[in-house]
C-alpha cells in the first residue's frame, strides 16, 4: 500500500466511490452507418417525452448537434455514447436529447491518450 505525505498529513488509499467521469467531444461529422442508431434513439425519445400532452409534427425534427460521450468507470469498461440534440421542426419548444451507445472499443488506447493529455493540459498544466 502506497502512502502520500502532504506537508504532516499522511495519505493512502486513493479512492472515488460511484466514480463515473464523462468527457464530451463536439461532432463533425457522422458516417452513414450510425444512422440508423440516430433515428432509433431520436424516435424513442420522442416516445419518453409525449408525456407532457404535446406531440410532434410529422415533419423530421432538426438536429442541432451531436455529441461523442466517452464514459470512464473503474467497474466497467469504457462506453461511448453518441447524443443527438434535436427539436420539432413546427414547435421549437419540443425538444429533446437521443442516446444510443455505439461499439468504438477499437479505439479505447487512442481516446484513453486523448482524453488524458486533454485533462493534463486543461487542470495540471
Amino acid at each position: 500500500m502506497k502512502t502520500f505525505k502532504l506537508g504532516e498529513i499522511e495519505l493512502k488509499n486513493i479512492s472515488c466511490s460511484d466514480c463515473l467521469l464523462s468527457i464530451g467531444f463536439e461532432v463533425e461529422s457522422i458516417p452513414d452507418s450510425f444512422l440508423a442508431t440516430i433515428q432509433k434513439s431520436i424516435e424513442d425519445e420522442k416516445i419518453a417525452l409525449e408525456w407532457h400532452k404535446k406531440h410532434w409534427s410529422d415533419k423530421p425534427v432538426i438536429i442541432d448537434f451531436h455529441t461523442l460521450c466517452v464514459d470512464f468507470s473503474p467497474e466497467k469498461p469504457m462506453a461511448y455514447r453518441l447524443q443527438t440534440t434535436f427539436h420539432d421542426a413546427e414547435d421549437e419548444s419540443l425538444e429533446g436529447c437521443g442516446s444510443a451507445y455505439v461499439d468504438l472499443s477499437a479505439y479505447n488506447d487512442y481516446m484513453k491518450n486523448i482524453i488524458s493529455d486533454f485533462l493534463f493540459n486543461k487542470f495540471f498544466k
